[in-house]
């Protein structure tokens, strides 16, 4: 079994829109235009059986709509999805209190996106609250080509962090730090953080990401491909290159991330 457990999909009606504006920022050309029936439509040739979704919220005006068509995901056979939240939302408390009420199992931030350092007290302040409320975390971490210069969650930042969170899942995405991969493999291998496995063995050192592989626990490790950015089954192939072993590869590709959704 195969839980791409990092993928991006947008409503109908701004899914080309999002795609391309973000293909204009990357440069990186989408391996679909974003809608959830093309994803759905690549997974059986990706051989993925379920797609997580990871929102972002850019404005937080956008929480509860963006928030409700990820709890349409989450109805879906082959779909699920976290929430959103932003850090700058004056009402993140009652939004909270929304996303536990309709059943997510996690909420996505990405500090580029949305304009914060993981180490701001204000956006560390939401962060453990969902953590308490028994939610995973997932950030974006490391380099992001909106923001080329001024990079807000490294890998270093993310281990500073990490001994004032609450125990809980902390999911740094990238191979924990995209192109810093080697302050990943110095910073963060072998500490309580989960990393996803997604994207960045294309674009930063392939052999750094092979040694945090070998490093980290694989209790601690999840299979994504950042799809439509990467296609879920050259990030499959990869992972399966390191030789990890049967077992870890389980945990890897699916045993973890059906513990953190609830699927076990």
């Amino acid at each position: 079994m195969l839980i791409d457990f990092h993928t991006h999909v947008f409503p109908d009606a701004i899914a080309g829109r999002a795609i391309a504006k973000m293909e204009a920022i990357s440069g990186v050309a989408a391996h679909t235009r974003g809608s959830v029936a093309e994803l759905e439509a690549s997974m059986p040739g990706q051989g993925i059986d379920l797609s997580v979704n990871m929102p972002v919220i850019t404005d937080p005006a956008q929480t509860a709509s963006i928030n409700a068509f990820a709890a349409g995901l989450n109805k879906r056979e082959k779909m699920r999805s976290f929430a959103g939240l932003h850090p700058a939302s004056p009402d993140w408390r009652a939004q909270l209190d929304a996303v536990v009420a309709a059943g997510f199992k996690g909420v996505k931030f990405h500090p580029d996106y949305q304009g914060f350092f993981l180490n701001d007290p204000a956006a560390l302040e939401v962060i453990a609250a969902v953590m308490d409320r028994g939610l995973a975390v997932l950030v974006h971490a490391g380099f992001d080509p909106l923001s080329p210069t001024v990079h807000h969650c490294p890998p270093k930042m993310i281990a500073d962090i990490l001994p004032s969170l609450p125990d809980g899942v902390f999911i740094a995405a990238h191979f924990g730090g995209f192109r810093y991969t080697g302050d990943a493999l110095k910073y963060l291998a072998g500490t309580k953080v989960y990393i996803d496995a997604s994207f960045s063995f294309k674009y930063d050192d392939p052999a750094a990401c092979a040694e945090i592989l070998r490093r980290h626990s694989p209790a601690r490790i999840l299979f994504g491909s950042d799809s439509p950015w990467d296609a879920p089954a050259d990030a499959a192939a990869f992972l399966r290159s390191v030789g990890l072993g049967q077992e870890a590869e389980d945990l890897i590709f699916y045993k973890n991330a059906q513990r953190i959704l609830g699927m076990e």
